[in-house]
């Protein structure tokens, strides 16, 4: 009778660790899908402020390129005049060209500057991405060493019952 109560308790005590087992696996499954989300969302999220950035890069210089193309028609118009006119005129035309070509490398340098730190923020979140891939992995693997160790003590429990009752 002793013998029945034990094994019936060692039983309830291996479906509670079964239980509590299945448990772990779905907080560790929430975890891994929650950390897979967060991930994708930052990862989407910097992608699209890299895309965004890319887009800017590219409309500021196809401005700069249309706008310089402008200043040399312009400059090349005011050269006509300026040989009939004077030469100051022309440095004045000179200035203000160089400062606008300043300006521009300026900020071209400011938005290429920016693309480089959202892209050293997506490899950062990819790198995250992966420790916490394997931080999950381990804790799978510890969780299935518990099990492990959990078994055979259940199954020394067992033995030790079956030679108390014999």
């Amino acid at each position: 009778a002793d013998a029945k109560k034990d094994i019936s308790a060692l039983n309830e005590k291996c479906l509670n660790i079964d239980i509590g087992s299945k448990l772990h696996d779905v907080d560790l499954k929430n975890l891994l899908a929650d950390t897979k989300l967060k991930l994708s969302e930052v990862s989407t999220e910097l992608s699209l402020r890299v895309l965004e950035l890319a887009k800017s890069v590219q409309l500021r210089e196809e401005q700069e390129k249309q706008h310089l193309e402008d200043i040399r028609e312009m400059q090349k118009k005011h050269d006509v005049d300026i040989q009939n006119n004077s030469i100051s005129v022309r440095d004045h035309v000179k200035a203000k060209v160089e400062k606008y070509l300043d300006e521009v490398t300026e900020e071209k340098e400011n938005l290429s500057a920016q693309l480089e730190s959202a892209n050293a923020a997506l490899v950062e979140a990819k790198k995250q991405y992966e420790a916490a891939e394997l931080t999950i992995l381990s804790l799978q693997e510890n969780k299935e060493g518990v099990l492990l160790q959990s078994s055979a003590a259940s199954t020394l429990e067992i033995e030790l019952l079956q030679q108390k009752t014999k």
